[in-house]
């Protein structure tokens, strides 16, 4: 055993390859393909998906111990250094590992385990991995094949390569068998340190790390970053809903703390629930816990570590809305790193105890700022005088006003980027399509009598309108028939008029009896505790016929990818709009990787998990010869989003009638 700490793997499948010992008792090379194979075996024959999953992870793990090197930051047989896995980016696709040479020019790594020590690789197992390479300018010096495989070129043989697909040795570097064996050799310690580095890696959480950020947040990552450099006092971003804006602004406020200097810095966003998620995020990529920054919600609410592992829960942490209470917090927390988290509703009485105490935060990011464009003379002179350093404003939606609008120079600065609807549907971040049906639940109504009868107690009560929550209900079951016909699945999202109806719609038994037993429907609001939360957007995410009612809660910020369809039982205005679509518009993970990979086109549904999403609007009979001013509303809407004639279209509902 080394008495050096050892590092800690970081692969996705690392505690499971640990948990199954398949390292503890390799000693050569031989015996570690053994151990692949015999680990490959128990979850089903050779060349089953099954198998191939588990061998591959398991020689990736392996290679990341390789490459990373147990006791140094460079591999010295490679000179490649900075190696980080790619499974924690859910859009990677082709490349398993990326690096830098000691240049610190990019090198990309792809692993490949065969049973079989006579395979030739072929153009198309590789394909992907020189298409990612190619587009990223990657030389050949800087991409390697890593393979249990011999590599023995000569006049009669492409070693590793299939005769077809001779061109391969000049299109990578292979690190074969016989080159990491060379290596090992010089490392007597080498199995026995790789045992015990991945036994090590499984006794403790991986560390956190955020995700490598797309092209689009890189660009936006960079243009805001633009104020910190220049030391400007504020300016905005726009980007369409579902474009990760959440992750830039995790790196923004990285970036103020630990290369400029902040110690005091600002998220605010418009709810709670907004909040807490942007809390859980920078959790996860490690800003609490890792890095050491204390935290300090200023609001009301549940506290954000109730659903927080083990390790979160001890982290510097208070929740309070009093000025002392609040004060003392950053009394003792001085000589840390400070961040405050704020709503909407509170930050004007933030800001007010901080201009009372000489306070002042370095940097602001104000998440959906389209909240601050408010028509009020008073509140504009509060963001003029803000104690803040700079202030970076976000949001998917600009907002227009009399004395205010988003584009107000002085008052958000200039526009640093603008990402549209278009282009993330390009780069299939957004779904291609987007399908508008209208509803017309006359006949539907007449067949749900039990319905009305078994809410009316409840409308009285309550007081809300029967007929709007029997149109609520027969909407929800027509809109799932039609997604089960058109789309094989169901996992729809309303847009309630009332809190209240969306908890009789799923108590009522007479809606249940209209609905599958298997169907999963469920409400939440501002009631629901946020771990109930969570466990609900669970529950829908391993769904495929899921209906949840709710009034606002999920109206805004709230990453619910899992969701297909809406349905627009209110109302809402264009910002509002903006927002709801954009609970539903969001791709599937798997479909952007296989869009990147050209596995699948943006003008055909072939192959897509999630080609469309889907907006349901009712319309009561005496409403129908309004249906062509509702249109023409919600098409100047959908423009407003960035949206072309092409990305979205007006269908019927093939409805029994």
């Amino acid at each position: 055993m080394t008495s050096k700490k050892l590092k800690k793997l970081q692969h996705l499948k690392t505690i499971d390859i640990g948990r199954a010992g398949i390292f503890d008792r390799v000693s050569n090379y031989d015996e570690l393909n053994e151990a692949i194979s015999t680990y490959g075996l128990q979850a089903g024959p050779a060349g089953s998906d099954e198998y191939n999953d588990r061998v591959g992870a398991a020689f990736e793990v392996f290679t990341e111990a390789f490459l990373t090197h147990p006791m140094h930051d460079v591999n010295p047989h490679l000179g490649l250094g900075g190696v980080t896995h790619t499974s924690q980016n859910k859009f990677e696709t082709g490349i398993d590992f990326r690096g830098s040479d000691l240049s610190g020019a990019p090198c990309v790594v792809q692993s490949k385990w065969r049973s079989n020590l006579t395979h030739h690789f072929t153009r198309k197992e590789l394909g992907t991995f020189i298409s990612v390479a190619d587009e990223e300018d990657v030389t050949r010096e800087r991409r390697f094949l890593f393979t249990n495989l011999e590599h023995r070129p000569s006049d009669q043989s492409s070693g590793v390569f299939d005769a077809s697909y001779a061109a391969g040795q000049k299109q990578m570097r292979v690190i074969d068998r016989i080159a990491q064996e060379s290596f090992i050799l010089r490392e007597p310690m080498f199995w026995c340190q790789l045992g015990e580095l991945v036994q090590q890696s499984c006794s403790a959480p991986l560390l956190h790390c955020a995700p490598p950020m797309w092209q689009h947040q890189e660009e936006m990552h960079i243009a805001a970053s633009s104020v910190m450099r220049l030391e400007l006092p504020r300016g905005y971003v726009i980007c369409a809903t579902g474009g990760g804006k959440t992750r830039v602004e995790y790196q923004l406020l990285h970036d103020g703390f630990f290369e400029h200097g902040c110690t005091l810095q600002a998220l605010i966003a418009p709810t709670i629930a907004l909040l807490c998620q942007h809390h859980e995020k920078f959790a996860d990529w490690g800003m609490f816990a890792q890095d050491g920054v204390a935290v300090v919600h200023f609001r009301t609410g549940a506290d954000a570590r109730d659903n927080a592992e083990e390790s979160l829960k001890t982290l510097d942490y208070i929740q309070t809305t009093n000025e002392d209470e609040f004060l003392d917090a950053l009394r003792q927390y001085e000589g840390k790193n400070v961040q405050i988290f704020v709503t909407y509703a509170s930050e004007q009485k933030l800001f007010d105890v901080c201009r009372k105490h000489g306070i002042e935060l370095g940097t602001c990011v104000w998440d959906e700022f389209h909240h601050a464009v408010r028509q009020d003379n008073n509140y504009r002179e509060h963001l003029l005088s803000l104690p803040v350093e700079r202030n970076l404003f976000f949001s998917a939606s600009e907002k227009r006003g009399r004395i205010v609008s988003s584009s107000d120079e002085e008052l958000f600065g200039l526009e640093l980027a603008n990402v549209s609807f278009a282009r993330l549907r390009k780069e299939g971040i957004l779904v291609p399509r987007i399908v508008v049906k209208p509803i017309r639940l006359n006949s539907k109504c007449k067949r749900l009598k039990a319905l009305s009868r078994k809410m009316k107690k409840t409308a009285e009560r309550e007081k809300f309108d029967l007929k709007d929550c029997v149109m609520e209900a027969a909407s929800s079951i027509v809109a799932r028939a039609d997604l089960l016909t058109t789309d094989g699945r169901c996992n729809l999202l309303t847009f309630s008029k009332r809190v209240a109806m969306c908890k009789t719609i799923v108590e009522s038994a007479a809606v249940k009896g209209e609905l599958a037993e298997y169907t999963l429907l469920q409400t939440i609001h501002a009631g629901v505790p946020g771990a109930e939360r969570r466990r609900c957007f669970e529950r829908i995410s391993a769904s495929n016929d899921s209906i949840l009612h709710q009034h606002s809660v999920c109206k805004e910020g709230i990453d619910i990818t899992p969701f297909n369809a809406l349905i627009f039982s209110r109302v809402m205005e264009v910002i509002g709009t903006q927002q709801g679509l954009g609970r539903v518009v969001r791709a599937n993970p798997e479909d952007t990787k296989n869009l990147r990979a050209g596995k699948i086109s943006l003008d055909s549904p072939d192959g897509w998990n999630k080609y469309t999403a889907t907006v349901y609007v009712i319309i009561h009979d005496e409403e129908l010869e309004n249906w062509k001013d509702w249109a023409r509303t919600l098409l100047k809407k959908l423009i407003g989003m960035g949206l072309t004639k092409d990305d979205f279209q007006f269908a019927e509902i093939a409805e029994e009638r």
